[in-house]
Formats: C-alpha cells, structure tokens, sequence
C-alpha cells in the first residue's frame, strides 16, 4: 500500500518539482542552441563566456538540491530591465546591481582574450548622483577607476580641460567621462556624456540620453538604469575602439613600473613600447610620440602595478606612456 505523504510535504516537493523542470527547460533550450550554433556547417559560431552572467536562480523555491544560481545572457541586463515573472519582481538593482560586483573584467569572465581591459574614469558634473548606476553598467565591460578627490567640475572649457589634466596624474587612469544632468533624473530630462581622451586633454565623442517614461510595472528608478544602459553601450562601444594605454610610474635601474597589472588584464610576458607625448588631433584623436624603448612585463607589483626590464629604462621618464606593442 502506498504512503501518502502529508499535504504540506507534497506541495513542498511539488514546488522543487517544477522549480527543477524550470530550471532544466532553460539550460535544455541553452544546449540547443548552442549546439545549433556549433553544428551548422558554414555558420559555425564561437562561444564567449564573457557574454554570460551568474544571478540569482529567479526560480528557486528554496529546496535545498536546487541550484541557487543561473548563467543568463549579459545582453539581457544591459538591454534594460529584464521582464517576466520573478525577475521583475527581483528588480534590476538586485540582478544586475549584485552581479556587478563580480562580473567585472577582475572575475575571469573576460580572460579569454589577450588585450589588456579598457580603463575608464567617471565623473559626474552635477545632477542627481547618476554616476553610480552608471559606474556599475560600465564595469560589465571595461575597468571602472574610482576618481582621486571630490572636487567639483569647473563649468569654463579652460578650467575644465586643467582639471581634467590634473586627473590623468592619477595612477590607474584612462579616458574620462564625464556625466551632466542639469535637467535632473525625471522622465524627458536629458543627460550628457564627453567622453574625453587625457592625454590631450581631448573631446573623444559626445553623448545625448532622455530619461524615458516607466513603462508598466516599472518605477521611475528603473527607467532611469534602463536609459543610462543604453548610454554605458554606446559608451563601451567607442571605448573598445581606443588604443589602450597606461603610464610610467617610477624608473629604477633597468626596472620601469607602470600604472597596470593584473586587475588591468596585463598578462605576463605582454610586449608594452613607451612613448614621450604625443599630438592631439581635434576631431580624430590623439597620436603618440616618439617610442623610446620596449620591454615585457616581469611581474606584477600589488592589485594593479608591474615592471618591466629594459636595457634603455634611462631614457624613460615617470609619466610617459606605455602601448601594446605593435
């Protein structure tokens, strides 16, 4: 004679029951077509772990043999708010806010490649404290620096291109970009992003955002992240095409250590050339001077820091410029 279980230890095992068919109905329709992608002779495509996140499993019950975690497209959390279900009911903030902290280019997800992380500076003019959302969006894709000091950003062009200067000083630098929103964060108030090049300093490209309307079930909060999404993929997207840099840190002998490492993606044995200045070209951007030496990197010194050994490290002076080698 079968036992019936009681009525709340069914619901229980039903409800871990469904969660697991869930679950093995999205990792199944995962497996297909990543199989499509790969078996179709003439449109064979190659997989990038990069373009997956773990988040929280939105369909865990609980149960103790379910798997608290998911990979899901990052695509679709950078797209905007994810839809349907429990994700919405989760909220942005807790899936692309909570993966952002370990998505990073730092998290392994980004090692396939061999090219060192874009680094980037953000800077908020004025506004409603935009930078953060924004912050958290680019680090899915580039190396996000926090900025040296709090100083407010000079409104005059002179004032605002010395102060800028000043910020290519700090160790672990990039491209600057710098956020205004006069308007405020309400619905149909524009945003403005310059994307500079510092060593010019230079205006790289600008950006224009309105914050949308929320859409139903949606709150303005999350309107505002679903806008400032787009903006971190058309930022990313200019980003990816400038040639990445670092700086000279100090000399020491045949020794040169630069502003980069292990968290900038420098791998051992990378080729890096120094360069002396260099001519910013308004419109195009900026073209490097003369190259003085190269080296590879030896060893990784702290978080973010490595040296080099060149027979000529005398030519080299702190605050010069290091590029991939060609």
């Amino acid at each position: 004679m079968k036992t019936m279980l009681p009525l709340s230890e069914r619901n229980t095992h039903q409800s871990a029951y469904c969660n697991r068919l869930g679950l093995a109905a999205l990792l199944l329709a995962a497996l297909t077509a990543l199989t499509a992608l790969g078996g179709c002779s003439g449109n064979k495509a190659a997989v990038n772990p990069g373009d997956y996140v773990e988040v929280d499993n939105p369909f865990s019950g609980g149960a103790p043999d379910e798997n608290p975690k998911v990979w899901v497209l990052r695509s679709s959390l950078e797209r905007g708010i994810p839809r349907g279900g429990a994700l919405v009911k989760k909220g942005y903030e807790a899936v692309a806010g909570k993966t952002g902290a370990n998505t990073g280019p730092s998290s392994g997800l980004f090692q396939a490649g061999t090219t060192p992380y874009p680094r980037i500076l953000v800077v908020e003019a004025n506004g409603p404290h935009l930078a953060a959302p924004l912050k958290e969006l680019l680090s899915h894709g580039s190396l996000v620096r926090p900025v040296a000091g709090d100083k407010p950003v000079p409104d005059a062009e002179a004032e605002r291109f010395a102060y800028l200067t000043a910020l290519s000083a700090q160790p672990g630098g990039g491209p600057v970009l710098l956020l205004a929103a006069p308007q405020g964060s309400g619905p149909g108030a524009r945003l403005k992003a310059d994307l500079y090049d510092v060593r010019g300093p230079l205006l790289l490209r600008s950006f224009a955002i309105t914050i949308p309307q929320p859409e139903k079930d949606e709150s303005q909060e999350e309107a505002t992240v679903r806008a400032l999404s787009g903006l971190s993929g058309a930022v990313l997207e200019v980003l990816n095409r400038i040639p990445w840099y670092a700086r000279v840190i100090s000399v020491a002998g045949d020794r040169i250590y630069l502003d980069a490492g292990a968290e900038s993606g420098l791998k051992p044995g990378q080729k890096l050339s120094v360069h002396r200045g260099g001519e910013a070209v308004n419109g195009v951007g900026f073209a490097s001077g003369p190259r003085l030496t190269g080296f590879s990197v030896n060893e990784f010194v702290g978080p973010d820091g490595a040296y080099g050994v060149s027979p000529e490290a005398l030519k080299v002076l702190p605050g010069d410029y290091l590029e991939l080698e060609k």
